[in-house]
């Protein structure tokens, strides 16, 4: 029997098993492969150990159990019984509670099978007869991106093209995606609105029937009946731990939904069962986050541990152009403090033929020259000057220069970061929207203040530690804070308004957090200093 039937006698074998299984919560490996030796007509040089090994593979490609081979103690989860009754919590936005609508979103991709559309989940009030009925739901793209974050970008734009071939011309011919009017696929709650005089704050808790089908079941939750701030907490502390440990086991091989199922299981095996919680929902998780952030540097967005962050300016590099040897606290080259910048704006496109450096992105620049600044942050400065009635562009790039204080690979390079960060700027400044940003301003403007801190301490501490190496917890501390900003500032960052009521608190406290870490930290090495 040639390799590739019999790995299909095996593939066959455990198809069979699974289907007589399909209803328990868990199994072994060791019982796929004895109904695999009893049941397949496999001859008998064929090797016990490349037979597990094919059953581990073939578990490992199925998307309806939870397998890893080097984690679960070879124990295999069904995802249909392990998730039947899961309690979801969901707030709805004030606009889908004005217009009577429930958007999928990330909201339900987690807990039913991958291989459904959203348009064929099947909702309904419990205790009522009868399905929610699907509408056809028309907004600005920005306007309910939140509800869709945790799909992550490259999903998300998947689904709202997927929706109809007018979304995919309307985000062709937007000046930025967010500002594109897309048709998508909602659930008409009005009626349940209505009937439980649903105001912003309260719940829809969601119960998982039938994670094959995608069947749920909804029920309303005054927010005076929402667990309170230390439940809360004591959830986001165990939902935490569990999708960094799925972060250990998978790096970034999943999709966030998936993550986010995995670490239920985490979480579960951890003797935490988070799934009788309703405590968080996935809306407003994203402006929760302490020890997790979403990767956001590709178009498929990952969730990873906020210590293994990737962010311009972490890099290590062997030569460093400054008066102190190179140290990753810093991560950035920059000239003597009286050493002027040529002026960009004196040079030309067609002086240059090529760059010997890199040219493709923002990032990617400050990749290279290992400027202590990434795009985000770029770009959360450009909106607070504008936010706060500073229009020149000119004016503003004088000051970037000054803040990042770095050495160009050459002249092209640096005239191709001009024209990017002139570009973010009329983006910025053509979209800017007084109303969204009024909320965001005083909170970008704080973690700013943070971030100019934070870089002139790098300095001051490779200035303390010359030719010695920085210890390493202080490394660890100071590339923490980094993170924390930068997530925090890609949250403001986005077109789409800011959550309000309790979800708004959270994220203030989280600004607040920041501050007060970040004083004490500072107080703590001037205290060691003296």
């Amino acid at each position: 029997m040639s390799e590739q039937v019999s790995v299909s006698v095996v593939e066959d074998a455990v198809g069979k098993f699974l289907k007589s299984m399909e209803n328990a919560e868990s199994f072994s490996v060791n019982d796929v492969v004895a109904f695999v030796n009893q049941n397949a007509a496999l001859p008998p040089a064929e090797r016990k150990e490349r037979v597990e090994r094919d059953i581990e593979l073939i578990l490992e490609g199925r998307s309806d159990i939870f397998f890893n081979s080097n984690t679960h103690n070879a124990v295999c989860w069904n995802r249909a019984p392990f998730f039947k009754g899961t309690k979801i919590k969901i707030l709805p936005s004030r606009l889908e509670i004005k217009d009577g609508v429930l958007l999928y979103g990330a909201r339900f991709a987690p807990f039913c099978s991958d291989e459904l559309f959203a348009d064929e989940y099947l909702l309904s009030v419990k205790g009522t007869k009868g399905e929610l009925p699907v509408v056809s739901y028309t907004a600005q793209l920005g306007q309910i991106a939140r509800t869709f974050m945790l799909l992550g970008r490259s999903v998300m734009i998947d689904c709202i093209v997927a929706e109809s071939s007018e979304n995919y011309e309307a985000l062709k011919r937007a000046s930025s995606p967010e500002m594109a009017m897309v048709s998508v696929s909602a659930f008409d709650l009005s009626a349940f609105y209505r009937e439980n005089h649903f105001s912003e704050g309260d719940a829809v808790i969601a119960t998982v029937e039938d994670w094959r089908n995608g069947v749920f079941s909804l029920e309303y939750c005054s927010k005076d009946d929402l667990p309170d701030k230390f439940a809360l907490d004591e959830y986001l502390g165990y939902f935490e731990e569990a999708v960094i440990q799925t972060y250990e086991d998978y790096g970034e091989y999943l999709e966030i939904p998936d993550q986010i199922a995995h670490a239920y299981l985490c979480a579960f095996t951890a003797g935490h069962d988070l799934r009788r919680k309703p405590y968080l929902s996935l809306d407003e998780y994203p402006s929760m986050m302490r020890d997790v952030a979403i990767r956001r540097d590709d178009a498929d967005w990952v969730l990873v541990p906020l210590d293994d962050l990737a962010t311009a300016g972490e890099s290590v590099e062997p030569e460093h152009h400054h008066e102190h040897d190179s140290h990753e606290c810093c991560g950035h080259h920059h000239e003597h403090s009286h050493e002027k910048p040529e002026k960009v704006k004196e040079l030309r496109p067609e002086d240059f033929s090529a760059s010997a450096g890199k040219l493709d992105s923002v990032d990617s620049i400050l990749d290279e020259v290992n400027a202590p600044l990434s795009h985000t942050e770029i770009y959360a400065m450009i909106v607070d000057d504008i936010a706060n009635g500073q229009d020149s562009f000119e004016t503003f790039y004088k000051k970037l220069q000054d803040i990042m204080c770095v050495k160009f690979v050459d002249d092209a390079q640096e005239i191709t970061f001009l024209n990017f960060v002139e570009d973010s700027w009329e983006e910025a400044f053509e979209h800017f929207n007084p109303v969204v940003e009024e909320a965001k301003t005083p909170l970008r403007s704080r973690l700013l203040e943070v971030n100019d801190q934070r870089i002139e301490f790098s300095r001051s501490l490779l200035e303390r530690y010359q030719g010695r190496e920085i210890p390493a917890h202080i490394v660890h501390k100071m590339k923490s804070f980094h993170a924390q900003i930068l997530n925090t500032l890609g949250l403001l960052n986005a077109d789409s308004e800011l959550p309000e009521g309790e979800e708004y608190d959270m994220l203030e406290l989280r600004v607040g957090d920041i501050e007060d870490a970040w004083e004490n930290f500072v107080e703590d090495q001037e205290k060691t200093r003296d």
